[in-house]
């Protein structure tokens, strides 16, 4: 594949997490972004369910694959007691990888199990993965250690390791400046997840709901530094009453950093809105649907 990351200096690809949402398939999440303009998301392994179906809704879009971590799957590639579950993942991407075009693998530092004994298994799951891989900061992690953890991955992964994925709520939630992370790694960032936060809690909130972040301030710093690669909304509406601020998230930062056919876009987000405020004076979900 290469290092497929690398975008034309002039251009960021922006884009948005895919994966089941309530009753809601992740092939569905992913026709539905689609449909409303975005030529990049970022997936789980859930893809991997559906693989034929998913690939039908995705074609002509670029995706990025985010591997198991503690917090949205409950395990991680640390993780001693579930060797057989990272093994059937590791089957997935290798068996139905190739159906996408998936341009890199973002995975954490170890956080399940983090004792020197359990490294090597660590690594060897990721030599595994067959992608470019890149490294996300997580919270706890200064601009210090972060760099100590990623040289050292470096130094097992080689070629492996293309980048490193700034995850700009993970650095505010450990008591640092964002910015100090882009400018210390600038060169080596592919990726850079934006969702808000409020307090102390990864919330992973669209804007305008009260949290903590500026959208502005970011774009207007992202714009100014001239970033090129991807930038990946890895918001979770609480609610389908949140989808105006989920979607304007996307749009105002398409506005800024990528204005193209944005016309139709506002035309058939307009739509899924009126949708959704069905579905939220409802108060329910569609029917279950079984991946």
């Amino acid at each position: 594949m290469g290092d497929g990351l690398r975008q034309d200096p002039s251009h960021i690809l922006i884009g948005a997490t895919a994966d089941r949402y309530r009753n809601f398939p992740v092939y569905a999440i992913l026709l539905l972004l689609r449909w409303t303009g975005l030529a990049f998301c970022e997936v789980t392994t859930s893809l991997f369910r559906q693989p034929r179906l998913c690939r039908s809704v995705t074609r002509g879009m670029h995706l990025g694959l985010h591997l198991p971590n503690l917090g949205n799957c409950g395990y991680d590639f640390s993780s001693r007691d579930r060797l057989e579950t990272i093994t059937s993942d590791l089957d997935a991407i290798r068996k139905y990888g190739s159906l996408f075009d998936i341009r890199y693998a973002v995975f954490h530092p170890p956080e399940a199990d983090k004792s020197p004994d359990v490294f090597p298994t660590y690594v060897r799951s990721l030599k595994r993965v067959g992608l470019p891989l890149v490294l996300e900061n997580i919270q706890g992690y200064s601009v210090d250690s972060f760099g100590a953890f990623y040289n050292t991955l470096r130094h097992e992964l080689g070629d492996d390791l293309t980048g490193i994925c700034l995850d700009i709520p993970h650095a505010v939630l450990s008591d640092h400046d964002w910015t100090e992370f882009f400018h210390a790694f600038q060169s080596e960032i592919r990726v850079i997840h934006l969702t808000d936060c409020r307090g102390e809690a990864d919330s992973h909130l669209p804007f305008g709901l009260g949290g903590d972040l500026d959208l502005e301030e970011i774009l207007t710093f992202i714009q100014e530094e001239e970033y090129s690669g991807v930038l990946n909304f890895e918001m979770m509406p609480p609610g389908f009453n949140a989808l105006d601020a989920y979607f304007g998230s996307i749009i105002l930062a398409r506005e800024r950093l990528d204005p193209s056919n944005l016309v139709k876009s506002r035309k058939r987000i307009g739509h899924v809105l009126q949708f959704g405020r069905i579905l939220n004076l409802l108060k329910r979900d569609v029917p279950a649907h079984a991946d």
